[in-house]
């Protein structure tokens, strides 16, 4: 996953992508077993291919990228303070300007053949 905001903090970047990873894909580990799980199931002909979606609108559904942060703290999952989700907020709005703001995000396909 890449997150590109201009004017955002690393420190909050780090942060978003983090809640994406860690609280959002609660099986986020499991993609990477699943060409193993297919070959212990008799699978034959495992494949795994990858597939990145490039995201530019930071408004664009159904990621919601501006949100995260907050949601999650209010959720009381992660620590931000206001002041932080003042600077995020500001850097978001200015992208929506067309700054240089984009999210991109690789899934994977992995697939086999059934005997």
């Amino acid at each position: 996953m890449v997150i590109a905001i201009p004017g955002a903090p690393e420190k909050l970047i780090a942060l978003t992508k983090w809640t994406r990873i860690e609280l959002n894909y609660v099986n986020g580990r499991v993609p990477r077993r699943v060409p193993e799980l297919l070959c212990s199931l008799g699978c034959t002909d495992v494949h795994t291919e990858a597939f990145t979606v490039v995201v530019e609108d930071p408004d664009s559904r159904p990621y919601a990228l501006p949100s995260w942060l907050r949601s999650w703290r209010r959720k009381g999952a992660i620590e931000v303070t206001d002041a932080d989700l003042a600077v995020w907020d500001a850097a978001v709005e200015s992208s929506r300007r067309g700054n240089g703001f984009f999210f991109s995000l690789t899934y994977l396909l992995s697939y086999g053949t059934v005997p």
